[in-house]
């Protein structure tokens, strides 16, 4: 009885429920030239060296305790595209 259990739990089982958020612009709608440069530079923002150093002066700051989750990073990655 107990395998079984714990079987369900771990299929079920998920912390987010997206893991991998990508943003999708709207079909058919127009985006200036300069907002697309600036969703390819938001592209892996938080896995880059920049972020780090937000993330370290945040914390010197007393702001942050530690770098976000790896998910949480990618789900910040999707929002920075969706700015433009």
């Amino acid at each position: 009885m107990q395998d079984g259990v714990t079987d369900l739990q771990q299929t079920y089982y998920r912390q987010v429920k997206n893991p991998n958020p990508v943003f999708t612009p709207r079909k058919g709608a127009g985006t200036l030239k300069f907002c697309e440069k600036l969703m390819e530079k938001a592209v892996g923002f938080t896995s880059r060296f920049d972020f780090a150093i937000h993330v370290a002066h945040a914390r010197s700051r007393g702001l942050r305790r530690r770098m976000p989750p790896v998910l949480r990073r990618r789900a910040i990655d999707a929002l920075l595209q969706g700015l433009c």
